[in-house]
């Protein structure tokens, strides 16, 4: 399972606890889908999964904004480690 197909997984059950499928640019802040406890976990859970830590500067909304969004901030997060 790539990273996305795991994250999409993971907001799925431990998020939103509905299998119902949601488009990787679905706005997920602005719907109300997540708020700022949710993306607490989805921290969490990148950080423990994808071996990446997040700094203040990383707690921008728009990282979370879209399943695509926090995607690419975790291949971001990956690429400056290396």
């Amino acid at each position: 399972m790539n990273e996305k197909q795991l994250l999409k997984s993971f907001l799925q059950k431990d998020i939103f606890f509905s299998d119902e499928d949601f488009a990787d640019n679905q706005q997920l802040i602005d719907s109300g889908m997540i708020d700022s406890i949710s993306i607490v976990k989805v921290i969490i859970f990148m950080e423990k999964n994808f071996g990446i830590s997040f700094k203040e500067e990383d707690m921008d909304p728009e990282n979370f904004e879209t399943l695509q969004a926090m995607v690419k901030t975790i291949e971001s997060k990956k690429a400056s480690m290396t």
